[in-house]
């Protein structure tokens, strides 16, 4: 049984909990001191934080870090890249 990427996981919780929080991309970066673009590659699994960049995204969101990694269903992730993988290519 294959685990789910890391980079995927921890993507998909950002957004839940940005969204969740009722914050745009746009806000969260500001909060957390970098580009909403950055936000975006975070949140679609391209790129991943590091650990002071976790720790502000955390900051931001008022949450502790580890929820950022908490467990995702397999049928979750693979919804959310292809709704992303569809946004991308319209």
């Amino acid at each position: 049984m294959e685990h789910p990427d890391i980079k995927h996981v921890f993507g998909y919780n950002l957004r839940k909990k940005r969204q969740h929080a009722n914050l745009t991309q746009a806000a969260l970066a500001a909060k957390a001191k970098t580009s909403s673009n950055y936000i975006a590659l975070i949140e679609n699994g391209t790129k991943f934080p590091s650990a002071p960049m976790i720790e502000r995204l955390a900051q931001a969101l008022e949450l502790p870090a580890t929820r950022l990694f908490e467990p995702v269903a397999d049928s979750e992730l693979k919804s959310s890249r292809a709704r992303v993988s569809a946004a991308a290519n319209p």
